[in-house]
């Protein structure tokens, strides 16, 4: 949101069902799967009816301390290299 000077706000949890990576194909000729996935189906269908628009951001830096700020640093590895990736941690400069 904020590359197109928007406010950015925490985002919703990923809609999808528990399962999604159980299922498989292997003899299930016989299911319609598009009406199995319906829901997702109308929803990438009328994603149009869905682009967020809002009035521009007036802030040119995010505080460290706002709200999506703290956020994002509890679910985003900030910095990647060969050591971190290799011992699957994160670190950071700050």
């Amino acid at each position: 949101m904020r590359q197109f000077g928007m406010v950015q706000h925490i985002p919703r949890p990923p809609r999808q069902p528990d399962n999604l990576h159980d299922l498989t194909l292997r003899g299930k000729d016989d299911i319609d799967w598009r009406v199995q996935h319906a829901v997702f189906l109308h929803e990438w269908e009328t994603r149009l009816d869905r682009v967020w628009t809002q009035e521009a951001c007036t802030t040119t830096r995010l505080s460290s301390n706002s709200e999506y700020m703290v956020w994002y640093k509890r679910h985003t590895r900030r910095w990647i290299g060969l050591i971190t990736a290799k011992h699957g941690y994160v670190v950071s400069n700050i």
